[in-house]
């Protein structure tokens, strides 16, 4: 009697009992291979050769070996235009934010794309880590701009108000000096010290000028050694030794005027 054999859903041919038992012994056959003949209802492993027959004239259908399913195969393919906006994003932490406008863009047609595929194409997960880091990389652009411009503004500021401060420093030397040529005949003292030694001046730091940066020298030229409280009010008493950023100076007067302006020559 000829048996059917078959193995991983593929039938091996047709073979006697003893064709059989010499493949077993041979190991050209394994015990797990499956095998049916007529009269059988279904096919059996060889081991079970001699049990279950019932009455039957064509083979059945041979079992299919179940298989696991590969997560890969059949997976749409990730789109281009999420990865260019994941690498444009990643970049533009590198690159100042140029590459972050490109990976906005680049992003944004990615999940257009995506969405109208129906899943032909995959990526959208990549096309939005894309987008979060291109608009952050991009924003570096925004913030740079609004420094270079907030810098200058933040320096002018700045220097207003060191030039406020000199100009108050220069009235209150006026108003030293005036205070000296009372207690000495109307005369101003010889230099700016002697305010200090004298008492009439009480903080020194007053001589001091904020716009000159320089705490080793007095900041105001003094011009009221020869000078009498009598003078004419615009004769000049004091001048600052630095100037603003438009090249002018604080000048004080001994009618007790104090200006920004571009002195005049002495």
């Amino acid at each position: 009697m000829d048996y059917h054999i078959a193995r991983d859903g593929q039938q091996l041919g047709v073979f006697s009992e003893s064709q059989i038992r010499e493949k077993l012994i041979n190991g050209t056959c394994q015990p797990t291979d499956l095998v049916w003949r007529e009269g059988m209802v279904d096919w059996k492993p060889l081991s079970e050769l001699f049990s279950g027959m019932v009455v039957g004239a064509t083979p059945p259908p041979v079992p299919q070996q179940p298989s696991v399913p590969d997560p890969f195969v059949g997976a749409p393919k990730a789109s281009g235009l999420s990865i260019a906006s994941l690498t444009c994003g990643i970049l533009s932490f590198f690159t100042c934010g140029v590459t972050g406008l490109p990976g906005i863009i680049c992003g944004h047609m990615a999940l257009s794309r995506i969405k109208k595929s129906m899943g032909a194409i995959g990526g959208k997960g990549m096309a939005i880590a894309g987008l979060v880091t291109s608009y952050i990389g991009f924003s570096i652009i925004g913030i740079s701009v609004l420094a270079g411009l907030a810098f200058p503004a933040f320096a002018k500021i700045k220097e207003k108000g060191r030039q406020t401060q000199s100009i108050a420093n220069a009235h209150q030397i006026v108003i030293a000096c005036k205070l000296y040529a009372s207690d000495h005949e109307g005369k101003y003292p010889g230099d700016l010290n002697e305010l200090v030694i004298t008492g009439t001046l009480s903080d020194d730091k007053i001589l001091y000028d904020p716009l000159l940066h320089d705490d080793s020298q007095f900041g105001y030229e003094y011009f009221g050694a020869n000078m009498k409280d009598s003078d004419p009010p615009d004769k000049i008493l004091l001048i600052s030794k630095s100037t603003n950023s438009r090249g002018k100076k604080v000048v004080a007067r001994n009618g007790g005027s104090v200006e920004i302006e571009v002195p005049p020559s002495q």
